[in-house]
């Protein structure tokens, strides 16, 4: 009897420290990894941790029971077929990660992300300050300046912080208290300083309401009435983003409104709804070079009918059950958590002390369609009134021209009696034949394809495999008289 006692103390403290171990990991890569010299050694990490959960999940298989298991087991292939269709694991560490956590108290769990994030967060932006990790920036329509410290982009910030306001508010059971709120806000003041990510801000003042609710009238959140809220909200909000789609679509003029305001969201569902339709395990998403920042849309797309079907029954029921608990907090966090949305751009504004006007900069995409891109950019009509010159890496005019053209023919090819074989190790040659077979139907071994490709310069080659795949996956999409650089040359000339 002591013995199996102790057996199951200790499967529970082995799994617990292979849940804290597991996600401290998977929070460490989504921090840091995208800096170079850290991410590859991080996904290597991050991917032994798979293997460690697992491990856990195997050791602690008595603790379970039969019909948690078969859960167990009916999610794990889901995540499965969901990863092998979408190239997205994202459901596989959720599976692994939520099968860890039994017997671990949520409150605990959230504490333990707080702790993380209070050192993580801090620690990205020394990072950006010091120059270590990129400080993407952007340009707001009205001409304020938009920072990501560190982070992938200002929004990646406004949702590590939002995360964090949440937890801290939800650990203070969403009652309003001096301490928590003061720091929530300070935290969101600083987010708005930096990121200026109005979605971050929205959810933040949206809990800061509920909490205020919740502390002079908690009975609104215990009663049928908000549970049926919470339970409804995932599959309205994703039918109104379906309605504001159709609308957008037929040219609706509210929809387009709604388009600008939302950064062109709508527009990125609807060309990536063209190319990717509604499968049951969902679609590879990294590769459609496309934003895609509603929550419901990369639900259905990136992640499959089965899987959006099984999120709705699932949120349903954990409402109806949070709400026989009476944890109303939970119930709160999980309506912010749904309204979560994050936004993107690409034009930049340099100003400073001793600068009598500002410049801009757009971060331009070569492949783009210039004339039919160029204006969904927020704020790039404004700067366009405010630019007297435009400066590009090169005049397209000059690089149209034969003997240009020529020119950079030659310099795409290396010298004469060199070769891609003989440059390249035999791994890495067959790699590259691999992916034209799988690419394009045939490979290096083909006369015509060696011809053409065979004295490129590695560069040049890689250049015109991703004009290729782009030409592929988006036809007709692709001029190389109107690109985005050439637009804004032909638009300083027409002024």
């Amino acid at each position: 009897m002591m013995t199996a006692m102790k057996a199951t103390i200790l499967r529970q403290d082995v799994g617990l420290w292979i849940f804290r171990v597991s996600y401290t990991i998977f929070l460490l890569f989504s921090f840091f990894g995208h800096i170079a010299g850290l991410g590859g050694y991080l996904k290597l990490i991050e991917n032994g941790s798979l293997g460690l959960l697992l491990f856990g999940l195997i050791i602690r298989l008595p603790m379970y029971t039969a019909r948690e298991i078969g859960i167990i087991v009916g999610f794990g292939i889901l995540a499965a077929l969901v990863a092998r269709a979408s190239h997205d694991f994202n459901l596989v560490k959720l599976v692994l990660l939520l099968s860890a956590a039994k017997g671990i108290e949520l409150r605990r769990c959230v504490r333990l992300d707080v702790l993380l994030r209070s050192v993580l967060i801090p620690a990205v932006l020394c990072l950006g300050l010091l120059g270590l990790a990129p400080d993407a920036t952007s340009l707001e329509p009205g001409g304020r300046l938009r920072h990501s410290m560190g982070f992938t982009n200002p929004n990646t910030l406004g949702l590590a912080c939002t995360l964090l306001c949440l937890e801290i508010l939800y650990l203070n059971r969403m009652r309003w208290s001096k301490g928590p709120v003061a720091i929530v806000v300070a935290i969101t003041l600083a987010v708005d300083r930096l990121s200026g990510s109005r979605t971050a801000e929205l959810i933040v003042l949206l809990a800061l309401v509920l909490s205020a609710l919740n502390t002079v009238r908690p009975d609104l959140f215990r009663g049928n009435a908000f549970r049926v809220l919470v339970q409804w909200f995932p599959p309205l909000g994703g039918a109104l983003t379906y309605v504001a789609v159709r609308f957008f679509i037929s040219g609706h003029p509210t929809a387009l409104a709604l388009n600008e305001a939302l950064s062109n969201r709508l527009k990125n569902i609807t060309r990536l709804s063209r190319r990717a339709s509604v499968t049951m395990f969902g679609n590879d998403l990294a590769s459609s070079n496309l934003t895609l920042d509603s929550a419901y849309a990369y639900l259905v797309l990136g992640l499959g009918a089965v899987t959006s079907a099984c999120f709705l029954v699932l949120m349903a029921a954990l409402a109806g059950r949070l709400q026989r608990m009476g944890d109303a907090p939970l119930l709160i966090v999980l309506l912010c958590l749904f309204a979560f949305g994050a936004d993107a751009q690409l034009l930049y504004r340099i100003s400073g002390k001793g600068l009598a006007k500002p410049s801009y900069i757009i971060g331009t995409f070569h492949l783009l369609t210039g004339s039919a891109f160029a204006d969904k950019i927020a704020g790039v009509k404004d700067a366009m009134a405010q630019t007297e010159q435009v400066y590009g890496e090169l005049s397209f005019d000059d690089m149209l021209a034969p003997s240009s053209m020529q020119l950079m023919q030659t310099a795409m090819m290396l010298p004469e009696g060199q070769s891609l074989k003989a440059l390249l190790t035999p791994e890495q040659y067959g790699k590259l034949d691999a992916f034209l077979v799988r690419t394009i139907g045939t490979g290096m071994s083909n006369p015509q394809l060696e011809a053409q490709f065979g004295r490129m310069k590695p560069e040049a080659l890689t250049t015109q495999l991703t004009i290729l795949m782009y030409m592929m996956r988006h036809p007709g999409e692709f001029d190389p008289a109107d690109q985005l650089d050439h637009y804004f040359q032909k638009q300083a000339k027409a002024a």
